[in-house]
């Protein structure tokens, strides 16, 4: 009896024993976990960018990683190359930097979320599969485009298309220069790759070149006289003279390219007296008065029939309201600034180069361009309608009987047909109808004196003679 009681008690005890082994064990556990899940630091077996941060406070970690990778920075330099060329930018100056708290925020997470269980169990887990984290970074994007438009600044070359000019009896071309110009938006991509760590090659910068026109070859195309035309004037008339120098040289040495467009008012400006013209005569309004520019209309009327020769589009052309003694009727071009404009365009596939001189009574203009077949091209005006102009009688009562006054000279007005005729070798080969031009017609106007003489006034007055008949008025010795 004494040994069965001896023998529970015993087990009893064994019993008790593992019990509080038990509870022991658990209490222990229980304050191990506590203690491992309220810690303030990062668990062990996490990394960030190679770099042990275990058992440090997120502010301590911190200080870790930029004390390895804020040294490391200074040495990284972006490095841009042109030529023999060479840029060389600190990281620092665009900007860079880490997130550190983003990925320390990271860090801190693991064996922080979910259940106990759970936490304890990815604590764990970073034994068998540690944590290596890597730091997002960045930079400054308006940094980086500054320092790309410096370098766009100091690259960039301005191109300059070739140039000509007549010097005596030769053609100078003056050769082009091409430009270049950086490609900004690929540079700033190459960049990118290599901030971000893509690559780390040095960066070739996109430059592009920019190509001009025309260059000298084009040029060089302008070798022969392709059409010219001259006409006279009185160089004794002084003032329509400078006009004509004046308008001459104002078109002198112009280049079109294939597909310009010259304008003529453009080109020459306001016929005003600061710009050098002076007082000649001009038609207004179907009369011929006294204004500044009198003449420039021969100078367009020059470059009309040169142009026409040329074979060239006509753009806009007019004819005077009266006719001109210096070509042709039909065969003018009238101009007026700011209302009336000679155009032309160049439609040929190669430039032309424009020459205008004056020499003693004739001014001529001769267009260059690339020596090639073409026909003789000339104009052939017809004179379809003549329109007799009328003369009107007005009574004056402050002019004797035997007076008369021309207020008014009439002239006679025309309607013509110019046709447009193309030969070879001499012989037509083709006529077109090219303008219909109208010419108006001025009425006369004179003026009779009704004024009765006294007895005796005539032999007082025997030196007044009567004016004859008047004449319709055609000399066509006008201009605008």
């Amino acid at each position: 009896m004494e040994k069965k009681d001896r023998n529970k008690r015993i087990l009893w005890g064994v019993i008790i024993g593992m019990i509080s082994a038990i509870l022991l064990t658990g209490v222990t556990a229980g304050v191990y976990a506590q203690r491992v899940l309220n810690t303030s630091t990062i668990y062990p077996h996490v990394t960030v960018e190679g770099i042990d941060v275990h058992d440090l406070k997120p502010e301590e970690a911190q200080k870790r990683l930029e004390a390895h990778l804020e040294t490391q920075l200074e040495d990284r330099y972006l490095t841009l190359t042109f030529g023999e060329k060479e840029w060389s930018i600190p990281y620092k100056e665009l900007g860079f930097h880490y997130f550190y708290e983003e990925v320390l925020d990271e860090a801190m997470g693991y064996g922080r979320n979910g259940s106990v269980v759970n936490r304890l169990n990815e604590i764990k887990g970073l034994r068998e599969s540690p944590a290596h984290l890597t730091l997002r970074f960045g930079y400054d994007d308006a940094l980086l485009e500054k320092l790309i438009q410096d370098i766009e600044e100091e690259i960039f070359m301005s191109p300059h298309p070739a140039a000509i000019e007549r010097v005596g009896d030769e053609f100078v071309v003056e050769p082009e220069q091409l430009g270049r110009e950086l490609d900004k938006e690929k540079t700033k991509e190459m960049a990118h790759r290599v901030l971000i760590g893509e690559t780390d090659e040095p960066i070739m910068l996109a430059v592009e070149e920019i190509n001009v026109y025309p260059t000298a070859t084009d040029l060089n195309q302008i070798e022969t006289v392709i059409s010219e035309f001259s006409t006279t004037f009185n160089a004794g008339a002084i003032g329509r003279t400078e006009n004509l120098k004046q308008g001459s040289n104002s078109i002198d040495g112009i280049l079109l390219l294939p597909e310009q467009e010259f304008s003529f008012n453009d080109t020459t400006g306001p016929r005003i007296a600061s710009a050098g013209y002076q007082e000649a005569p001009v038609i207004l309004m179907g009369e011929l008065v006294p204004g500044i520019g009198g003449g420039i209309c021969q100078v367009s009327t020059t470059l009309y029939n040169a142009v026409v020769r040329a074979d060239l589009d006509i753009v806009e052309r007019s004819n005077h309201s009266l006719p001109v003694s210096y070509v042709p009727r039909g065969q003018d071009a009238t101009v007026a600034f700011n209302s009336i404009d000679f155009k032309f365009k160049n439609n040929l596939q190669s430039p032309i180069f424009l020459v205008s001189e004056v020499q003693g009574n004739q001014i001529q203009v001769k267009i260059y361009g690339k020596d090639e077949e073409r026909p003789d091209i000339d104009l052939v005006s017809q004179v379809v309608q003549v329109i007799e102009p009328t003369t009107e009688i007005r009574y004056d009562n402050s002019l004797y009987v035997d007076e008369t006054q021309v207020e008014r000279e009439p002239r006679t007005g025309y309607r013509v047909v110019t046709y447009k005729v193309y030969s070879e070798n001499g012989r037509e080969v083709m006529r077109e109808e090219f303008n219909r031009d109208y010419y108006r017609t001025v009425n006369g106007i004179v003026i009779q004196g009704t004024k009765p003489r006294f007895p005796g006034e005539w032999l007082i007055n025997d030196s007044i003679q009567v004016p004859n008949a008047i004449e319709n008025n055609n000399s066509e010795d006008l201009d605008g």
